[in-house]
C-alpha cells in the first residue's frame, strides 16, 4: 500500500528530479483513487487532473524546474484533499496497529525488567520530596542499582573493537573504544573497577543500532555532528562547552545530552535535552532534522531564556528549509532572544557521519545538500558575554572553510577530541577537558593533569533542576 500513496514532494534542487517526481506523483494519485471507496466526484477530478498532468509531462520536453514545480503545486492542491479522505482509514489502521504491536514490546521489557530487579533482591526507591534548586550540571544518575552484568567477550580485528554477547556482536573503532572508556572513567561513579564497563558498551552501541535502523547508512543522518575546526571555534570564540543533541559516540564536548539516559548516562550524558534546565552556560544545537523536535526545542529555548537572568546563550545549527519554511526556523528569525544569524551554502560545507564510531575514513565527512542556517539565541546577560561580534563570527565561518581546505576528499585531518577548557563561564570548566588534534578517526580525551585538577565551580555550566532523573537500571 505504500508505494500507491502519494508522498509529499518539496525541497527539489534539479529540473530532471522535479520531472520525475511530478509523475510519480500523479501515477500514485490514479493508482490511489483507482484502488479504494471514493466518491464519484473525487474519482474523477483526481483522474482527470493526473492524465492531464502525465500528457503534459509526455508532451512537454521543454519545461523549466519552475513549470514542473507549479505543475506540482497545482497537482497538490487539486488531488491532495481527495486522495487524503480515501487514504484516511488506511493510515490509521497502520499506525494503530504500530501502536500496539509498540505497546505490547513495552510491556514485555518492562515485565522482564521487573523480574531482573526481583531476582537481583532490588525494589523500586519511594519517591522522594524535592525542591527546584540551582545545581552545577553533571551526568544523569540512576535511582536504582545496576543488577551483576552478564559477561560480554572483546576481541580486536585490527582497527576495530568487537563486542560478542550470545552470539550477537557490536563493533566500534578502537580510537572510539578508547573515548568511550575515558568517558566512563569520567561519567561513571558505581565501577570504579570496570566490572561492568564492556556490558554498558554493548549496550550502548545496541541501543544506537536499533534506533538507526538495519539498513546500510540508515538513521545515521540523526546523529550528524558538526565538523571539528568548528566545534573549536564554537569553544574559543563563544565559550561553548555543551552539546544539546549528541550521543557517547558522536559528541565532541564531555558535557552532552542524549536520547537515552538509562545507557548513555555512564558516559557523561545530561539526559534528553527537553527534560534539561540549564539557568547559565553556553551551548550548541545541532538537533536530528524532525521538524517536530525542532519546534518543541524552540520552545524549550524561549522558556530557559525568558526565566534566567544569567548569562545564557545557545548556538543552533537547522537546516535552511524555506519551501515550505519551517515553523521551528520561522520562530527563531522572529524570536526576541535572536542576535544575530547567518547561512553556510549548500554544498560548500560537510557534516561528520553519524556513524563516524564504525565508518572507513573515506566516509567520515558528508557534503551537506541543504544551507545550514547558524542562529544565536542569547538572553540579556548572554549577549553580554558571549555577544556575536562580526570578528567572532567571521572566525566561525573561517572555521567552515578551514573545513574545506583540509577536506578536499572526503576524509578528515582531524577527529573529534575534548575542547579547550574554556566553560560557560569562558574561564575554565570543571566539567570539561583540554583538546588536542588527534590522528585520522581518533576519539581520544586528553587526561592530562592540568584538565584533571581544574575543578573550579564557578564557571561550570549551571542547570536548575531537581534531582537526576530517576531511569530504570540497566
Amino acid at each position: 500500500m505504500n508505494g500507491h500513496i502519494p508522498i509529499r514532494l518539496s525541497r527539489i534542487k534539479y529540473k530532471e528530479e522535479a520531472r520525475k517526481l511530478l509523475f510519480k506523483y500523479a501515477e500514485a494519485a490514479k493508482k490511489m483513487i483507482d484502488s479504494r471507496n471514493a466518491t464519484p466526484d473525487s474519482r474523477k477530478v483526481v483522474k482527470w487532473n493526473a492524465e492531464d498532468t502525465m500528457n503534459w509531462l509526455r508532451r512537454d520536453h521543454s519545461a523549466s524546474k519552475e513549470d514542473y514545480m507549479d505543475r506540482l503545486d497545482h497537482l497538490r492542491k487539486q488531488c491532495g484533499p481527495h486522495v487524503a479522505a480515501v487514504a484516511k482509514d488506511s493510515v490509521e489502521g497502520i499506525c494503530t496497529k504500530i501502536y500496539h504491536i509498540s505497546a505490547e514490546y513495552v510491556r514485555r521489557i518492562h515485565q522482564t525488567h521487573q523480574a531482573l530487579l526481583k531476582d537481583c533482591n532490588v525494589s523500586d526507591p519511594e519517591a522522594a520530596e524535592v525542591q527546584d534548586r540551582l545545581v552545577y550540571c553533571y551526568p544523569v544518575r540512576l535511582a536504582l542499582p545496576s543488577p551483576a552484568q552478564p559477561r560480554v567477550e572483546l576481541h580486536f580485528e585490527n582497527d576495530i573493537a568487537c563486542l560478542r554477547y550470545k552470539g550477537e556482536m557490536v563493533k566500534v573503532n578502537r580510537s572510539y573504544f578508547a573515548k568511550l572508556e575515558l568517558l566512563y572513567r569520567y561519567s561513571c561513579i558505581d565501577d570504579p573497577r570496570f566490572q561492568k564497563f564492556l556490558s554498558r558498551v554493548w549496550c550502548l552501541i545496541k541501543r544506537y543500532q536499533v534506533m538507526f535502523g538495519a539498513g546500510v547508512n540508515e538513521g545515521t543522518g540523526l546523529q550528524g555532528a558538526l565538523p571539528v575546526p568548528v566545534f573549536e571555534a564554537l569553544n574559543k570564540q563563544f565559550g561553548v562547552t555543551f552539546e544539546c543533541f549528541a550521543s557517547p559516540l558522536n559528541s565532541y564536548f564531555k558535557q552532552f545530552c542524549s536520547a537515552f539516559p538509562d545507557t548513555d548516562g555512564f558516559f557523561g550524558s545530561r539526559g534528553p535535552f527537553l527534560n534539561f534546565s540549564p539557568a547559565s552556560g553556553s551551548f550548541e544545537a545541532n538537533p536530528p532534522f524532525s521538524e517536530e523536535l525542532m519546534d518543541a526545542m524552540v520552545t524549550h529555548f524561549e522558556k530557559l531564556l525568558e526565566k534566567s537572568s544569567e548569562p545564557l546563550s545557545f548556538i543552533i545549527f537547522v537546516p535552511e528549509w524555506r519551501d515550505p519554511l519551517t515553523p521551528a526556523l520561522h520562530r527563531m528569525e522572529t524570536s526576541a532572544f535572536r542576535r544575530h544569524q547567518m547561512s553556510v551554502p549548500a554544498f560548500e560545507h560537510e557534516y561528520r557521519s553519524g556513524s563516524q564510531h564504525i565508518c572507513k575514513k573515506e566516509e567520515m565527512y558528508y557534503k551537506a545538500v541543504h544551507g545550514t542556517v547558524v542562529i544565536f539565541l542569547q538572553n540579556a546577560a548572554g549577549f553580554a558575554k558571549w555577544e556575536p561580534t562580526p570578528e567572532r563570527v567571521q572566525e566561525l565561518l573561517a572555521a567552515y572553510q578551514v573545513c574545506r581546505r583540509a577536506l578536499g576528499s572526503p576524509g578528515p585531518s582531524s577527529a573529534p577530541t575534548t575542547p579547550t577548557p574554556a566553560s560557560a563561564g569562558g574561564s575554565g570548566d570543571k566539567d570539561s577537558i583540554a583538546a588536542k588534534t588527534a590522528p585520522e578517526r581518533s576519539a581520544s580525551l586528553d587526561t592530562s593533569p592540568a584538565s584533571q585538577d581544574n575543578n573550579s565551580s564557578s564557571s561550570s555550566p549551571v542547570e536548575k533542576t531537581t534531582p537526576p532523573p530517576e531511569t530504570a537500571s540497566v
